[in-house]
């Protein structure tokens, strides 16, 4: 009985990981379409999906709130996205919420936080308010990975991409997948520039 029950539990997660994967590409595939065909709204709802499909590859090392808290500090590019992702969707086995908070002291109930372009004047503030705080940073403003964000939309040919800095990461206690990793712009916060994984 325990040899059927984990083979079970590992046909599941092989099943797991090869959806999340299929679904990796189907987005990787839909952002290689061109840019100006898109209104902002198509585009920051496909970052949405994104966003909720990073959460499958990182590892949080405080698992005991009992809801996964999505937030957006200052200006919310997303129209409705996240929200409607929040209301939909369980991440990590929990109820997702989200918050569109004001300023960096309310940041430390998040588990992610995207952090607008608005906010560049403020962003060494945020981060160091954060001070190492398991919370998954993202944005989509050039240069903010070398300054610390975590996962970092660009735009490359009119297509949207990703890069991610792992230091910033393993500093706060996440873990991100290796096969995450394969798929992003690798990115040190001591240089400007990156290579591919």
């Amino acid at each position: 009985m325990v040899k059927k029950a984990e083979t079970t539990s590992t046909r599941a997660s092989v099943f797991s990981e090869k959806h999340f994967s299929w679904v990796f590409i189907i987005l990787l595939t839909l952002s290689g379409l061109s840019m100006p065909a898109w209104s902002q709204f198509e585009e920051y709802a496909l970052k949405a999906a994104f966003i909720e499909k990073f959460t499958h590859f990182v590892e949080w090392p405080d698992d005991s709130k009992k809801v996964f808290k999505l937030c957006v500090i200052g200006d919310n590019p997303f129209n409705g996205a996240l929200q409607n992702l929040a209301t939909l969707s369980r991440i990590k086995n929990k109820p997702a919420v989200f918050d569109n908070i004001e300023n960096a002291d309310s940041a430390q109930g998040c588990a992610m936080l995207f952090i607008d372009t608005s906010n560049q004047p403020f962003l060494r503030k945020i981060l160091e308010r954060l001070h190492n705080s398991p919370v998954l940073t993202i944005s989509d403003t050039p240069g903010f990975a070398q300054q610390g964000v975590m996962i970092n939309f660009i735009r490359k040919d009119s297509k949207i991409h990703f890069e991610i800095n792992p230091e910033a990461a393993q500093a706060a206690g996440l873990k991100i997948s290796s096969r995450l990793l394969k798929l992003a712009t690798i990115i040190s916060s001591s240089t400007r520039s990156g290579n591919k994984e």
